[in-house]
């Protein structure tokens, strides 16, 4: 019997065009896309976005959305993130952690403390654990700190990310 996507919770990696790696317990095996109902992203999709320093200090209130809605029902799977911090003079202070999330979700999907570093530096950002971590339909993906605003800093930053659009139906 076929499954749909979000009933193989244990996806862990796309291995090539047609081949996903799932951890079931402490095993892994790996699964053919035929196994699917529905459709499954043909590719990868990859964005790169500079984000300047008074977008940077307004980021909570205001977030930048690195990834456009998608359009009905589908949903975007952020896969892998990371950030550039292109430092100029003075290290952010204050709501320093950057998070990846569906607009409208409580908890997003990637999330990285690099606002405060005092020298340039490239990270890549940690995949969010929680249980709770929501992906919602038809709905944009944004960059914002969790807190609030940073107080101070003046550096650019380029997130860069690898997602995928899944079709719901």
């Amino acid at each position: 019997m076929s499954k749909s996507i979000g009933q193989y919770a244990e996806i862990t990696s796309l291995i090539s065009g047609d081949q996903f790696l799932i951890q079931r317990g402490g095993s892994y095996r790996k699964i053919q896309s035929q196994n699917f109902v529905g459709a499954v992203p043909a590719q990868i999709q990859k964005v790169a976005l500079r984000i300047p320093t008074a977008d940077v200090l307004t980021i909570f209130a205001t977030p930048v959305e690195l990834i456009p809605t998608p359009g009905a029902n589908k949903v975007i799977e952020v896969v892998s993130a990371s950030v550039w911090l292109d430092f100029n003079s003075a290290a952010y202070t204050a709501n320093v952690t950057l998070n990846i999330a569906t607009v409208g979700a409580n908890v997003g999907q990637f999330q990285l403390t690099i606002l405060d570093a005092a020298s340039a530096r490239h990270k890549k950002m940690l995949v969010n654990t929680s249980v709770n971590t929501e992906i919602i339909a038809n709905a944009a993906v944004e960059v914002k700190t969790v807190g609030g605003n940073p107080a101070t800093g003046d550096s650019d930053i380029i997130v860069f990310a690898t997602y995928y659009i899944y079709d719901l139906i």
